[in-house]
C-alpha cells in the first residue's frame, strides 16, 4: 500500500470518528458544521468536505448560492435544548463577501445565526441551514489558489483568451482578500 493510500484511509477513519463523536451533542455537531463550512464544504460541491457536511445534515440538499460570506471566525454563544431538538446560536465575525463572479466586497460586521438541531436515529444532525456559505479567509484563499493553479496550467496550453481572463480575475480576487 502506498503512503498516499494509507494517508487517505487514515484521514477517512479520522473524519468518520470525528463525525461520530460530534454527533453526541448539539454544540459539537454545530461546531463541526461551521468548521466544515469554514473550510469550504458549502462553497462548492467539488470540495472534499462537502461529503462530510452532508453526513451531519438532516436533509443534505444544498441550494445554489450567488454569494458566500467570508468570516474570520465563529463562536457558539448559546445552546437551548428542547424536546427532541436544540437551537444553537453562532456568532460570526464577518470580513466580507464573494460573489459567484469573484467580486469581493469588504464589510466588517457580526452576524448571529441560530441553527436547529434534531436527533435522528440517536445522532444529532443540523436541520438545513437557510444561510449561504460562511467560509474563512484561509478557506477561500486555499480554494482560489487551487483554481488559480489550474487556470495557470490551462493557460500554458490554451489559446482561448477567456482562460487568461479567468486567471487574471482569480489573481485580482486573491490579492484583494489578502489585503484585508
Amino acid at each position: 500500500m502506498t503512503i498516499f493510500r494509507a494517508a487517505a484511509i487514515l484521514m477517512l477513519i479520522s473524519t468518520s470518528t470525528l463525525v461520530a463523536f460530534c454527533q453526541k451533542t448539539p454544540k459539537a455537531i454545530v461546531n463541526l458544521y461551521c468548521s466544515l463550512d469554514g473550510e469550504g464544504a458549502r462553497y462548492s460541491s467539488q470540495q472534499r468536505q462537502s461529503r462530510e457536511i452532508d453526513r451531519i445534515e438532516v436533509n443534505p440538499v444544498e441550494a445554489a448560492w450567488d454569494e458566500s460570506t467570508i468570516v474570520s471566525d465563529f463562536k457558539i454563544v448559546e445552546v437551548k435544548q428542547r424536546n427532541g431538538g436544540a437551537e444553537v446560536t453562532v456568532l460570526y465575525h464577518i470580513l466580507g463577501h464573494i460573489s459567484s463572479e469573484l467580486e469581493v466586497v469588504s464589510s466588517s460586521s457580526e452576524e448571529k445565526v441560530t441553527f436547529s438541531v434534531t436527533r435522528v436515529e440517536g445522532k444529532w444532525k443540523v436541520d438545513h441551514a437557510e444561510i449561504g456559505p460562511h467560509i474563512t479567509e484561509k478557506g477561500i484563499l486555499t480554494i482560489l489558489n487551487g483554481e488559480r493553479a489550474e487556470a495557470t496550467k490551462k493557460a500554458q496550453t490554451s489559446t482561448d483568451p477567456q482562460v487568461k481572463e479567468v486567471r487574471a480575475k482569480l489573481n485580482a480576487t486573491i490579492l484583494k482578500i489578502e489585503s484585508w
